[in-house]
């Protein structure tokens, strides 16, 4: 719906009386170029009293009120906003009102020629400001009130590639808005263990989840519109139950059609992550706890940590300890469903540190940690702890070791050491200057 308020303020001369004369104010509401603007909601208000009216197909209104000093006139058909001032004397029509607005009226075709049904949104280009919307019939044509100006066009549809019209007069849009189709995905679902009503399917590509979009499966078959075209591997999952990959091509010209077969339940491995060490073996006796209430998680004597396990405990993240390494926080991944085959535990270091410089005000306490570099990017990030002061969990490789100060649980800064390769067995001296910020 498009709001146009127009002001208009006018002033009544007259005799007062205990029963003020009534007075019928009229008009017609144009556009800029003369065109009538029908259905426009007329709003008049006085100091204790409101009339509404709605324009006809010729743009007209009349409203008839009881006169007093000032009245206000608002006429609402969009959220463009014009005020004007007029001096009356009874009864007035205050003539025709040309908006500085157009209907915008394009026709929208498919790259067939044939009619689409698509909503058409419209930007203020300098603003971003939403200024007009409107919806093309089924012969595809749309009629949009428009202000004058510089606009930004876009369109509305799953099915169909993004159409957009930048930093253009409101007079300049094209006539025609031919959109360019997606393309649509059908599939069919073999499940050995089928459950009726069918469950939701989920449909994953290499790229990650698909928007979820797709209709209700009827017997165990679905489309799944407003796709990109390009090589897609896809796979499907029920009820936690994966198929197996599948490469397809998806093109604009024909729909693509794929199966995804589902292993039945009794068949789907365990999802499981073991740890291993430094040298790449399964560790043993690795004690995990879910971080949010320390509540021990099954097997975790044998090395592996499994999902079901980690679900059934409600547990959306966990740390791994193990003697002589530092501790591993993992997190769920997607409801653990990701879940890393393996989980590298890092070998503890030790080093011993010495924080000075410009130390906050008011520090009571400190707070340490260590980031370990790979061979790419930041890989590992854990609290270290202090003990007759050395830090006795410091990742061993290249290192860099971070102090926090705190005032009590209040936060008042940070200092780091440069990198530092770590090795086991040999303790590090680090020293942690706080510098003073600049203002």
């Amino acid at each position: 719906m498009f709001c146009w308020n127009f002001v208009i303020l006018c002033t009544l001369s007259g005799a007062l009386g205990c029963s003020p004369p009534s007075v019928e104010i009229t008009g017609r509401i144009l556009c800029h170029d003369g065109t009538p603007i029908p259905d426009a909601v007329v709003t008049v208000t006085g100091d204790s009293f409101l009339r509404v009216d709605h324009t006809g197909r010729g743009g007209r209104f009349a409203v008839e009120m009881r006169a007093t000093e000032s009245y206000v006139v608002r006429v609402r058909s969009g959220n463009f906003e014009s005020q004007h001032e007029f001096t009356v004397d009874g009864d007035t029509d205050i003539g025709d009102l040309k908006l500085k607005a157009v209907y915008y009226e394009p026709e929208v075709l498919d790259v067939q020629g044939q009619p689409v049904r698509a909503e058409l949104v419209f930007f203020d280009a300098g603003t971003r400001r939403e200024v007009g919307r409107g919806s093309s019939d089924q012969a595809g044509f749309a009629s949009v009130l428009l202000p004058l100006g510089k606009l930004e066009m876009a369109h509305i549809s799953y099915d169909y590639a993004l159409y957009f019209v930048k930093n253009t007069d409101t007079r300049a849009l094209p006539d025609k808005v031919v959109l360019d189709p997606k393309a649509t995905l059908h599939f069919e679902i073999d499940d050995p263990n089928p459950q009726r009503p069918f469950p939701a399917v989920e449909l994953i590509s290499r790229r990650g989840y698909l928007p979820k979009r797709n209709p209700p499966l009827r017997d165990g078959k679905g489309s799944y519109g407003g796709l990109e075209p390009g090589d897609y591997e896809l796979r499907a999952r029920v009820n936690d139950r994966d198929s197996q990959w599948v490469s397809v091509t998806l093109s604009r010209s024909k729909p693509a059609t794929v199966q995804f077969v589902i292993p039945p339940a009794d068949q789907i491995p365990p999802i499981q992550a073991r740890f291993i060490d430094h040298n790449g073996e399964t560790m043993k006796g690795v004690v995990v706890r879910c971080r949010h209430d320390g509540e021990l998680i099954p097997q975790h004597t044998v090395g592996v940590v499994d999902r079901k396990d980690l679900r059934k405990v409600g547990c959306n993240a966990f740390i791994a300890r193990a003697p002589g390494y530092c501790r591993r926080t993992v997190g769920c991944g997607n409801g653990w469903r990701n879940l890393q085959s393996t989980i590298p535990m890092l070998r503890a270091c030790r080093a011993r540190v010495t924080v000075k410089g410009d130390i906050p005000e008011g520090t009571t306490r400190f707070e340490y940690g260590a980031v370990q570099q790979g061979d790419e990017a930041v890989t590992f990030q854990e609290p270290c702890h202090m003990v007759d002061g050395v830090l006795v969990d410091v990742p061993e490789g290249k290192t860099r070791i971070v102090a926090r100060a705190f005032a009590g649980d209040l936060p008042l800064g940070n200092a780091g050491t440069d990198w530092h390769v770590c090795r086991v067995g040999k303790e590090l001296d680090v020293v942690i200057e706080f510098k003073k910020r600049s203002r």
